[in-house]
């Protein structure tokens, strides 16, 4: 299974589950992002059991093709 969702679909999914308003279950899930958007940015790893571990990985920089013109560049290292 390695299909995606989208937020709307993730919306509907939990409000026809949970039998309460769209409306709602999109706040639950913004607040829920967010908090784990929130511990990321401190530097924390978030461990939610039966869905998954979220943490900041540190990506080295990297030598590529600029896609359009066939220049090679170097893109810089960054947080993912």
């Amino acid at each position: 299974m390695n299909n995606k969702i989208s937020f709307p679909e993730l919306v509907e999914l939990l409000s026809k589950s949970t039998n309460a308003s769209k409306k709602t279950c999109e706040a639950f899930l913004k607040s829920f992002f967010g908090a784990i958007e929130d511990a990321l940015a401190a530097g924390e790893t978030v461990k939610i059991k039966n869905l998954g571990v979220f943490k900041v990985a540190q990506v080295e920089a990297r030598k590529s093709v600029h896609e359009n013109t066939g220049e090679e560049i170097e893109i810089p290292e960054h947080n993912k």
